[in-house]
């Protein structure tokens, strides 16, 4: 749980750059590469983009940074696709 809090709070910490790669989270939060993968997978606090890369790496966001700056028919469409980006 104590991991899973840094990756938010390294997301608090770059309000201009929504979305991050796993290896930027990693060298933030100073959490093994494989460890932040799992926590962002598994928990439902994170969304991954479809569209997005950084670097040939998928880039994350936090749900709450997605739903208050996102346009709302960028969330219908990716409820279609059944991703969130």
């Amino acid at each position: 749980m104590a991991n899973k809090q840094k990756i938010i709070d390294a997301f608090h910490s770059r309000p201009n750059d929504k979305w991050i790669s796993i290896n930027e989270l990693a060298s933030l939060t100073g959490i093994d590469q494989n460890q932040v993968s799992g926590i962002l997978r598994s928990s439902p606090d994170f969304v991954q983009s479809t569209r997005w890369i950084k670097n040939g790496e998928p880039v994350y966001a936090t749900k709450e940074s997605f739903r208050s700056g996102t346009a709302f028919i960028d969330k219908v469409l990716g409820a279609f696709k059944n991703r969130i980006d």
